[in-house]
């Protein structure tokens, strides 16, 4: 039996606010050729659906390893993720695992990794 009624409540809000909302391919990668929607325009809207259903969320980074890629040019970053809504009347959560990697010849593999987290999770 699950007791966090009120922040399946607000969960439920929240999945609706997103459906609802208009999400367009603001961002373009020139070297491959294609158009996406930016990690700008996520945390925009998913803040602000977030506030209006009367939740915190919070993201945490769990496990990471690191590889070198098939070519040895870059390193691979696969994280595994918990993410929560809490409700701050209540003190209830509900919680959500996802899992992101990133490749990139410099520092930015992480970044990628846990933006891929982010995005798979509100998508």
């Amino acid at each position: 039996m699950n007791t966090n009624k009120n922040v399946l409540a607000k969960i439920d809000k929240l999945a609706k606010l997103l459906r609802e909302s208009i999400w367009t391919k603001d961002g373009v990668n020139t070297a491959q050729k294609y158009k996406y929607i930016s990690e700008a325009q996520y945390k925009a809207i998913h803040g602000a659906a977030v506030a209006e259903a009367g939740l915190l969320f919070k993201f945490e980074v769990l496990e990471r390893t690191q590889s070198a890629t098939a070519s040895g040019s870059q390193v691979l970053i696969s994280i595994k993720t918990k993410m929560e809504y809490i409700d701050p009347e209540t003190g209830e959560r509900e919680t959500y695992y996802s899992y992101g990697d990133g490749a990139d010849s410099g520092d930015k593999g992480i970044y990628k990794a846990e933006t891929g987290a982010y995005k798979y999770h509100v998508a």
